[in-house]
């Protein structure tokens, strides 16, 4: 209980603190004597508040992802079409701004210059990205590049971009120049060119023509593997095949407009002592029945002028006499190459008429050529003529 004074309004008054318990609280102001004594006031307690929620936690950087940009092409020393792009996310996946991003050239092929970025330390913009702009270098191949950022998951990030050869320039030669062997053979290695951009990095796809521009008087059988070659990754290749003549023989290779072209291969032939004569060695004198094949090959040596065997050497094979009308004689091949014996050999199939069948092994230049082949076709079954003979079976 208290007591209050009225004041110069007439009025009194108090404050009620509430209870610890929820409910209605009543409150009576008295003043004995006085009509209306005493008033009743009510008030009423509810629960407590909740405490407030707590502040949710700051955002932060947790990861760094590969956006935009991996394995573009294009030509040395071009600058790329597109950026390289990452991004940044909190751990609510959100994009990132603020964050550094460091990216750097980490790889670029050998001895490649020039390779540069727009720029090196970017912050990510509000849409959490950062970006830069790679200018290829000098030489064809892969340059990498990365982007970090502190200890952020996912850093580095690495791009690889491809750098392929500019527009064909030079046309260079490459090997197989000045080379000696004897005539008649193939030259051990081919001639190669290479066509280049610029900077020396070999262009593919672009055609070379290679043509026999010299040989010496006289000389024939000289020829080339290919006379027209597309460039391959390693440029392109041809081989020659020498005359029957000893001397110099030239080789151009040419293409377009190119700086370099024409290009002159030069290779000497010895003279042809190394194939200097042709003897017969086998399956001369043979017999058989008509319309089958020899037992036996025909079989003829190259030597040189000392006496040893030579390879290599083409020696072309040839009916030339048979009995009148006959029909179906025929040799396995026309033309043999001599083996590591100084041997070639060719196998005949007898026509249908017996009698006499001549066969001509020839190699032009060389001492004995033509070496002339006889073999005998006789009438009946091969099993007659084994009979005839006395050949038991």
């Amino acid at each position: 209980m208290t007591s209050a004074t009225t004041d110069l309004s007439g009025q009194a008054s108090t404050v009620l603190r509430l209870g610890s318990v929820a409910g209605t609280y009543t409150v009576t102001a008295a003043s004995p004597g006085l009509s209306g004594s005493p008033i009743t006031f009510t008030a009423t307690a509810t629960g407590a508040a909740p405490p407030p929620p707590p502040p949710p936690p700051i955002p932060a950087p947790t990861s760094i992802a590969l956006t935009a940009g991996q394995g573009q092409t294009d030509t040395v020393t071009a600058h790329l079409r597109s950026p390289f792009v990452v991004t940044v996310l909190s751990q609510y996946g959100t994009p990132y701004s603020g964050v550094q991003v460091h990216f750097a050239i980490a790889s670029t092929p050998l001895g490649a210059v020039g390779a540069t970025l727009t720029d090196t330390l970017v912050l990510t913009d509000a849409s959490g990205r950062a970006s830069t702009m790679l200018t290829l270098g000098t030489k064809a191949g892969t340059y990498s590049v990365t982007a970090s950022s502190g200890s952020l998951a996912g850093s580095p990030i690495t791009f690889n971009a491809t750098a392929i050869a500019g527009r064909p320039v030079y046309l260079l030669p490459t090997a197989g120049n000045y080379q000696t062997a004897p005539a008649r053979t193939t030259l051990p290695q081919p001639f190669v060119v290479s066509v280049t951009d610029t900077f020396g990095n070999v262009r593919q796809g672009v055609n070379v023509r290679f043509v026999i521009t010299g040989s010496p008087v006289g000389a024939t059988g000289q020829a080339l593997s290919d006379s027209i070659v597309t460039t391959g990754a390693d440029g392109q290749a041809v081989r020659l095949t020498l005359g029957d003549s000893a001397g110099v023989y030239q080789v151009t290779a040419s293409s377009g407009t190119l700086l370099g072209s024409p290009v002159a291969f030069t290779a000497t032939a010895t003279p042809s002592a190394a194939a200097a004569s042709i003897v017969l060695t086998a399956g001369e004198g043979q017999r058989g029945p008509v319309n089958t094949t020899l037992v036996n090959p025909f079989v003829v040596t190259v030597r040189n002028a000392t006496g040893g065997v030579v390879a290599g050497v083409p020696v072309t094979f040839a009916i030339v006499d048979t009995p009148a009308t006959a029909v179906g004689q025929r040799l396995t091949s026309i033309q043999s190459v001599t083996d590591s014996l100084g041997r070639a050999s060719d196998l005949l199939t007898l026509g249908n008429r017996p009698g006499i069948y001549r066969v001509a092994a020839s190699s032009e230049g060389l001492l004995g050529s033509p070496v002339v082949f006889t073999a005998t076709a006789e009438v009946g079954s091969a099993v007659r003529l084994m009979k005839d003979r006395g050949v038991k079976r």
